[in-house]
């Protein structure tokens, strides 16, 4: 039995990631975050695996800023 994950194009995953760390730098993730690199040049390093996005050195993600990124997200797709 494939895994699910295994059928999203790596396109689509990057802009998720993408999505995600837009968001969370509007919500001010770098200013808190733990990777310092994060908090120097002021923007999100979400890594990303084959599992998916890792986890956020900034926190837990809240859940609106996951909604804002699919919000993102929905409006990219639609274009």
């Amino acid at each position: 039995m494939t895994d699910p994950k295994d059928d999203i194009p790596q396109e689509l995953k990057e802009l998720c990631i993408s999505a995600l760390s837009l968001a969370l730098e509007a919500d001010g993730a770098p200013e808190r975050c733990l990777n310092r690199l994060c908090r120097r040049q002021g923007h999100c390093h979400l890594p990303m695996d084959d599992n998916g996005p890792g986890a956020c050195g900034g926190g837990p993600i809240p859940g609106r800023v996951a909604a804002e990124a699919a919000l993102m997200l929905a409006f990219r797709l639609e274009e």
